[in-house]
């Protein structure tokens, strides 16, 4: 076959290279969504960065203050941890079993678990006695408390109180006082016994008082029970008894103030305390009011 004078190439379907030369428009390819050369993507790229800078900055810093040692007291290489937050506890001498305790330690805890108590502090509705001087008013003086181990000064409650047998009884034996009764017994109702329900307080307060202040041996013979002479100011209502006389009782009761002679002629005396005594035949007739 006969090529064609005007056709160059050695082959028919060859095609020599074109030319270099400028790209055209269509042919450029285009830059991805996220190449890192559209201003988007490099600022992205950017910030991460900084990103994880700062974050490696913190770790570091934060491991570094948490090897640093905390202020505190010292505390003991071969003591626990302690949790965080929590100071360290002071070192103590140990005073443990085979051990012996610090001397000079020990004399000072004695000597303030031994030191007299500071007296308290007044209330705040309390007023000193300055305060009492300079209103004008004496101050108030304090009253003694009553011992109730102490024979006489009990502190009635109330004079009209009335007492029952057992009690007067326990109270008159813890005092050394005797009683005694013709018929050996206590029945309020029969008058051969000796009983003191319903005695009153003052009654009782009263005679132990002149027990106390007279130093003799009482022996009560008559309380509350029947067979009394009647009255408002009666054994049956409390206000009397009867107690047995002695030498060291008369020479005791005559040394009082003479009331004159009762209707039945018994002599009367009149204590300090304001006891009322009648010298009856064979016993003393006392009254408490």
């Amino acid at each position: 076959m006969t090529r064609p004078p005007h056709d160059p190439h050695p082959h028919p379907h060859a095609r020599a290279p074109e030319p270099a030369g400028p790209l055209r428009a269509a042919d450029r390819r285009k830059p991805g969504r996220f190449d890192l050369r559209r201003p988007v993507p490099r600022l992205l790229a950017l910030g991460a960065g900084t990103l994880l800078a700062a974050t490696a900055i913190i770790v570091t810093t934060s491991a570094a203050a948490a090897a640093a040692p905390a202020d505190g007291p010292p505390v003991p290489t071969d003591a626990a941890p302690l949790p965080m937050g929590r100071p360290a506890a002071p070192v103590f001498p140990n005073t443990g079993p085979g051990t012996e305790p610090d001397a000079g330690a020990t004399s000072s805890m004695v000597e303030i678990l031994q030191a007299p108590a500071q007296d308290a502090p007044p209330a705040r509705n309390e007023r000193p006695a300055e305060a009492a001087e300079a209103s004008g008013r004496a101050p108030a003086a304090r009253k003694p408390a009553a011992r109730p181990g102490k024979p006489g000064g009990l502190a009635p409650p109330s004079k009209t109180m009335h007492l029952d047998h057992a009690f007067v009884t326990d109270v008159l034996r813890s005092r050394d006082i005797e009683w005694r009764s013709t018929g050996n017994c206590s029945d309020r109702e029969k008058p051969t016994c000796t009983s003191f329900d319903g005695l009153r307080w003052t009654t009782l307060d009263g005679l132990l008082r002149f027990a106390d202040k007279s130093g003799c041996r009482i022996v009560v013979t008559g309380g509350t029970e029947r067979g009394h002479a009647p009255g408002r100011h009666s054994h049956y209502n409390g206000y009397k008894i009867d107690i047995a006389p002695t030498p060291c009782v008369d020479r005791e009761i005559e040394g009082y103030d003479r009331e004159g002679v009762r209707g039945d002629g018994s002599k009367l005396y009149r204590s300090p305390e304001g006891g009322l005594y009648a010298r009856e035949s064979d016993h003393w007739d006392i009254t408490y009011t």
